[in-house]
C-alpha cells in the first residue's frame, strides 16, 4: 500500500488541545512473489528477531545499547547473506533510501560520540545517551527534513536505492510513498518492518 499525501489540516484549540489530519490518495501494488519467496521471507521472519535477541543476551559488552546494535547488525548481516545465497530479494529493499542512510549515520554518529572503549569489546555508553536518543526520535526527521528541503535533490531523498518494480517506481517518482515521515514513526516504523 502506497499513499501520496494530498491535503494536511491543524488545528489547534489550546498548548493540549490540538490535532493534525492527513488527506490521502491511496495505490495498492501487488508484487508477485515465488514460492520459495514467500518460504524465505516467512522463515525470515522469525530468524532475524531470533538473532537480535541472541546477540542482545550473548554480546559481551557491558552496554544495552551496543548489544542491540550488535543485534541488529548481525541479523542484517546474516540475513543478507542468506538472500544472497539463496538469489532472493528482501521483502523490505523499498525501505533503504539516502534519507534514511543519512538518519543512520547521524545515529551511529551520536551512539560512537558517546561511548567509552576499552579493549576486549568493553563499551560504555555515557548518561546522557538515553536523552540524546530521545531528542532524536522526536526532533531528528523534523529537523532533518527542513534541512535538506533547501537542497535540489530533495525529492530524490525518498526514493529507493535498491531498484524497484517499475510499477513502484512509477509510483515513488510521483510523490507516493510507504509511510508518514512523522517524528518517532519514522523510526520505529521501518525498522519493524524489516525485522518482522
Amino acid at each position: 500500500m502506497m499513499f501520496k499525501v494530498r491535503e494536511v489540516t491543524v488545528r489547534n484549540y489550546g498548548v493540549f488541545q490540538h490535532y493534525v489530519r492527513y488527506r490521502r490518495n491511496y495505490r495498492e501494488v501487488v508484487i508477485p512473489r515465488s514460492a520459495k519467496a514467500y518460504r524465505l521471507h516467512f522463515i525470515m521472519a522469525f530468524l532475524k528477531p531470533a538473532i537480535l535477541a541472541a546477540g542482545i543476551i550473548f554480546l559481551p559488552t557491558p552496554s544495552m545499547t551496543w548489544r542491540i546494535i550488535g543485534g541488529i547488525l548481525l541479523a542484517l548481516l546474516i540475513s543478507n547473506l542468506i538472500y544472497v545465497v539463496a538469489h532472493t530479494r528482501s521483502k523490505t529493499s523499498y525501505l533503504m533510501n539516502w534519507f534514511q542512510i543519512i538518519k543512520i549515520v547521524i545515529w551511529m554518529s551520536v551512539i560512537i560520540s558517546q561511548t567509552t572503549y576499552y579493549p576486549c569489546l568493553v563499551f560504555y555508553t555515557e548518561d546522557f545517551l538515553g536523552l540524546y536518543l530521545l531528542l532524536m526520535l522526536f526532533f531528528l526527521d523534523m529537523i532533518l527534513d527542513l534541512i535538506l528541503r533547501a537542497f535540489p535533490f530533495y525529492h530524490q531523498m525518498y526514493i529507493p536505492i535498491l531498484k524497484q518494480p517499475e510499477v513502484v517506481e512509477k509510483l515513488f517518482k510521483r510523490g507516493f510513498q510507504n509511510y508518514l515521515e512523522t517524528p518517532l514513526w519514522s523510526t520505529i516504523y521501518p525498522f519493524f518492518r524489516w525485522l518482522i
